[in-house]
């Protein structure tokens, strides 16, 4: 018996081949976006504060208080938030959309150490009053 949509009209058998396609295709793009936002998204600048071992810069002075974007705040994909109590939220349109939330706490050189609620663990690099990295991905204060 076929499905009925809203008018009852039926719904069209939808090909598995087609759908797996369509999920290749999606992880493709995926791949080429994060591969291409990881070569052009940081600047020269960045770049060279990083190199000359510029002061250290906590993130209890860089982070909380601000919304930080990924890859700007008109079209964000990823987006974070620090709180002073030591505890963050980050959400992601990719896949469908995500929230993940935890703690972080100050290391040494401009990393930050991130303790998801789910066990996990990642770290932060700060690489200037405006931008940090997460893995390969450079997050933009807004």
């Amino acid at each position: 018996m076929p499905i009925l949509l809203k008018k009852g009209l039926p719904m069209k058998n939808i090909s598995i081949n087609n759908l797996r396609v369509k999920h290749i295709v999606s992880i493709i793009s995926l791949i080429f976006f994060l591969f291409l936002a990881g070569g052009s998204a940081e600047d020269s600048s960045s770049k060279s504060s990083s190199k000359s071992g510029s002061s250290s810069l906590s993130g209890s002075s860089v982070l909380v208080g601000y919304d930080w974007v990924y890859p700007d705040m008109n079209d964000p994909i990823g987006a974070w938030k620090f709180s002073s109590d030591g505890s963050f939220n980050y959400s992601t349109t990719m896949f469908g959309g995500n929230t993940r939330r935890g703690r972080w706490e100050d290391g040494s050189n401009n990393k930050i150490e991130l303790y998801y609620t789910d066990g996990k663990t990642n770290k932060l690099e700060i690489i200037s009053k405006s931008r940090f990295r997460v893995g390969s991905t450079i997050y933009k204060k807004y």
